[in-house]
């Protein structure tokens, strides 16, 4: 593999920016509840900035294997995977329920 990757390294990037990303979600749902949609909006995009970050190193490994670079199997890579397509996940379902309960807030005023 080339030297210029390390995959455990790149591996704990991509978790601590969907840890990151994580509890940017996590407030914004709180911000969501208590209908402060601006700021709702501020943290989602931060941490689609993180998640964006992190896509980019998955991107990298899976296109140098898809070219025929080999990529040893590694446990860590594989959580950071993980982490990662979750988080993406509730950064998705956090967007939609911010536009839900905005509409709902908008039409009971």
């Amino acid at each position: 593999m080339n030297s210029k990757y390390n995959l455990t390294n790149d591996a704990m990037q991509i978790i601590v920016w969907a840890g990151d990303a994580r509890q940017l979600i996590m407030t914004a749902l709180e911000k969501i509840a208590q209908h402060q949609f601006s700021k709702t909006r501020s943290l989602l995009d931060e941490a689609e900035s993180l998640l964006n970050n992190a896509h980019k190193i998955q991107s990298r490994y899976m296109s140098l294997e898809a070219s025929g670079t080999h990529i040893p199997y590694s446990v860590l890579f594989n959580h950071a995977q993980d982490s990662l397509m979750i988080t993406m996940s509730e950064l998705n379902m956090a967007k939609k329920m911010s536009i839900i309960m905005k509409s709902e807030v908008k039409n009971h005023e």
